[in-house]
């Protein structure tokens, strides 16, 4: 055996056990997934019975699939637009030469690394109507009149929980925006002051272009966690009230461990599985033709 044949042989045998393990963690259950949304299988009904597309027809055609859709969009959209927004602004703040900088960085990721459950545990206490502290702050304030239950009113309790997955989730991009600011050419930024450009001439013309190939890839990435998020609702709201709160993460695990609805809850997943994927892949179409990856 020559030593070309010698390597390759040995490089499968150390990528065969991790391909198995994907593929009992990952792919089986997928694959059974996707089988499981063509059947009716719940807690009474144990044995499999095929019903084609009678699944997705009925989730398609029902209420509350439209409004977990638009709950999820909103949820994605305006979370990954405010965690770009404030991830960039402290990044930029970071940048600069500010007393305490070292400090400022190890305190901005506090929020990222805290455990999902502890956050939703924390903030549910805050927005807590009797015993909260922001209600408490906004009454000092003369902003309110009374308690308002933010999590138990359908035109508020999504807000609220975007407000905190905004503050949990925006560190990472600041750390993703703040490395990319490293690599920023010093010398295209001293000729555009020298040929007077002002701070947001070259953030937009400048800078912003320079580091665009992070922002791309770190929209992605926040777009895929925060639409598959799961802990803070849950946690926090169980999707309510009156599932104002409900995204597809949280209504697959209801439908799945409290309905007891296999088969809806595998065409759910199912469902948002290929949302995400087309938006995936024509995202990642777009960074391919802009030469970022």
């Amino acid at each position: 055996m020559n030593v070309n044949k010698k390597n390759i042989l040995t490089a499968y045998i150390f990528v065969i056990p991790t391909l198995i393990v994907l593929a009992i963690v990952i792919f089986f259950p997928m694959l059974k997934t996707v089988y499981l949304s063509f059947f009716n299988v719940s807690f009474i009904t144990t044995t499999p019975k095929f019903i084609g597309f009678g699944n997705y027809i009925k989730i398609l055609s029902s209420p509350l699939f439209l409004k977990v859709l638009i709950n999820s969009i909103i949820w994605t959209g305006v979370v990954v637009f405010f965690q770009f927004f404030f991830g960039l602004l402290v990044a930029l703040i970071l940048n600069r030469q500010i007393v305490g900088k070292g400090l400022i960085r190890t305190l901005i990721l506090i929020p990222w690394v805290i455990p999902g459950v502890v956050v939703a545990i924390v903030w549910r206490l805050m927005y807590d109507p009797q015993l909260g502290i922001i209600n408490s702050f906004l009454m000092r304030l003369g902003l309110l009149d009374s308690y308002f239950p933010w999590l138990g009113e359908q035109k508020t309790a999504l807000l609220a929980l975007i407000i905190v997955a905004i503050w949990k989730g925006f560190p990472f991009s600041a750390v993703m925006y703040l490395a990319a600011l490293q690599g920023v050419d010093k010398e295209l930024v001293e000729a555009s002051m020298i040929d007077g450009a002002n701070y947001f001439q070259r953030l937009i013309r400048v800078i912003i272009p320079q580091i665009s190939y992070i922002i791309k890839l770190a929209l992605l990435l926040t777009t895929v966690w925060t639409f598959n998020y799961f802990e803070i609702i849950y946690v926090a709201t169980n999707g309510g009230p009156n599932n104002s709160t409900e995204i597809f993460p949280t209504i697959i695990y209801d439908t799945a461990f409290s309905q007891v609805k296999y088969s809806f809850a595998s065409t759910y997943a199912v469902i948002s599985v290929l949302i995400l994927l087309i938006f995936s892949l024509l995202y990642i179409r777009q960074l391919n033709k802009t030469g970022v990856i």
